[in-house]
């Protein structure tokens, strides 16, 4: 990860960082939030390409965990290709539950944002709501009409959250039906660029502006 991102002696900074040699998920989740900050605070604005660094960080997890989502049950498996699954699994991870905190008391520091990070509920999830608003808008594109009615019916009242395979699931069995390869290929980069690549232009017009008048 380190070094796709472009940092250098990392190993000399978790040494220095950490304390113990037991490190918890959130501790981690934290140490890279910040050396991300750090990285992103430190480009000019010439040089950034926040679209490619944040690509780049994705890359490296699918890496680590695609194998079990490529690895479905015919016949859904030959509905979406890797890339295809990818795309959504950056989509579904956007959209991700974090652990509720008390806003009122909420730090803005550095700091406290790296812990924020951290926050994510394991495994991941996304609530019901969310998949649903996804759906819809996967559907909008497809020029397709959605029916919050047959997709509450489709779903067990019980089922509040999705993982990622049930989100996967559902979305081939149900929404991707009729579609084509080309079809569905152009729909699913489409939402892509909705969700994850205007969230992306819109933090790094943020990140950029203090960069604005150098």
């Amino acid at each position: 990860m380190a070094s796709s991102l472009g940092f250098i002696k990392v190993e000399e900074q978790v040494k220095d960082h950490f304390e113990t040699d037991l490190v918890t998920f959130q501790q981690y989740a934290t140490f890279v939030q910040k050396k991300l900050n750090e990285r992103l605070s430190g480009m000019a604005s010439i040089e950034v390409e926040p679209s490619r660094f944040f690509a780049k960080l994705d890359e490296v997890c699918w890496l680590l965990c695609c194998k079990k989502y490529l690895q479905r049950e015919p016949p859904h498996n030959t509905v979406l290709s890797r890339d295809h699954v990818y795309l959504l699994w950056r989509i579904f991870n956007f959209y991700a539950e974090k652990e509720e905190k008390d806003e009122e008391n909420k730090d803005d520091t550095d700091e406290a944002r790296a812990e924020s990070f951290a926050q994510f509920l394991c495994p991941v999830v996304v609530e019901r709501e969310e998949i649903e608003l996804v759906l819809q808008r996967f559907s909008r594109i497809a020029g397709l009409k959605f029916r919050g009615s047959e997709f509450a019916v489709s779903i067990a009242d019980d089922v509040k959250q999705f993982q990622f395979p049930q989100f996967l699931s559902v979305l081939e069995s149900r929404y991707c039906t009729g579609l084509s390869e080309q079809n569905i290929s152009e729909v699913v980069h489409e939402l892509h660029d909705q969700v994850i690549n205007e969230a992306i232009r819109k933090v790094s017009h943020m990140q950029l502006l203090p960069f604005a008048s150098s």
